[in-house]
């Protein structure tokens, strides 16, 4: 639109021109009298319709001098704003770069903080697996410790078991001790011979016990002369696989022998039943 005024503005301005030379080259040729007048034919224009021309002509000029003048102010005010659009746009260029830096750092920024977030996830999950193995290795070593403290209780119980049997073992030892001074003041040279005699190898002679009399300290057994059996034999006394005591044969008959108890568990008494041998296997 502003081309369009520009170039009517220069057209009326041009042809204003033409019109004022040729009114002075009009003016000229009149006031020459030498000049003849020229005939008017039918459609020429007379001089005030030309001046009537030139008049409006002038205005015209002059309205377009206005209008060109208001449409190059409108153009300068274009400009201005143009060039304040310019300013505005390289303004706002500077900080698209700017924005696309930060944008740039940002993502660098975010690249970062996953990567940290990997590794904390990582880290994490190594620690969750070495906590897993952890809470494992602890069930493993409290199974272990109760483990250990039941053993302990169990040696705890075969350690008093083995203080009671070696307890026991004591007191059937010295009661073997007093029933040996009871036989030695009882029998005197009698049990000196009978022990004397049970010296040298033994015969396996298997049998039971048919009567006891632990107080007296009398057994009878169910095996005599008929069996092999002598005076002063020693037999062993056993009850399944437990060792109950031992006797020493005092008097034999032809199908039994009456024994004295030479060694005796004070827990455990002997008893009709039980077995005895002159040779535990």
């Amino acid at each position: 639109m502003l081309v369009c005024a520009v170039a009517f503005v220069s057209a009326a301005y041009v042809y204003t021109e033409e019109a004022k030379n040729w009114k002075g080259d009009f003016e000229k040729m009149m006031a020459d009298w030498k000049i003849p007048q020229p005939e008017l034919r039918p459609g020429d224009k007379t001089i005030e319709q030309l001046n009537n021309e030139v008049a409006k002509l002038t205005q015209d000029l002059a309205k377009a001098n206005e209008q060109r003048e208001m449409h190059q102010k409108k153009a300068d005010d274009a400009l201005v704003t143009i060039g304040l659009r310019d300013t505005e746009i390289q303004k706002l260029r500077g900080e698209i770069t700017e924005l696309q830096t930060s944008e740039k750092r940002l993502k660098d920024d975010v690249a970062s903080i996953k990567t940290e977030l990997k590794n904390l996830r990582d880290e994490n999950q190594r620690l969750a697996t070495e906590k897993e193995q952890a809470r494992k290795d602890k069930r493993a070593a409290e199974q272990a410790m109760r483990k250990a403290q039941d053993e302990l209780a169990a040696c705890q119980d075969d350690l008093n078991n083995y203080r009671n049997q070696v307890l026991g073992l004591k007191r059937d030892l010295k009661t073997s001790m007093d029933l040996n001074k009871r036989y030695d003041d009882v029998f005197g040279e009698e049990g000196k011979r009978l022990a004397e005699a049970a010296k040298g190898p033994q015969p396996k002679i298997n049998g039971l016990v048919k009567q006891a009399d632990n107080k007296a300290g009398i057994i009878l057994i169910s095996v005599g002369k008929g069996d092999g059996v002598g005076t002063g034999m020693t037999f062993e006394v056993v009850r399944g696989t437990r060792y109950v005591g031992e006797i020493r044969v005092t008097d034999v008959y032809d199908e039994e022998a009456v024994c004295r108890v030479v060694v005796a568990k004070t827990r455990i008494a002997i008893q009709e039943g039980d077995y005895v041998t002159t040779r535990l296997q």
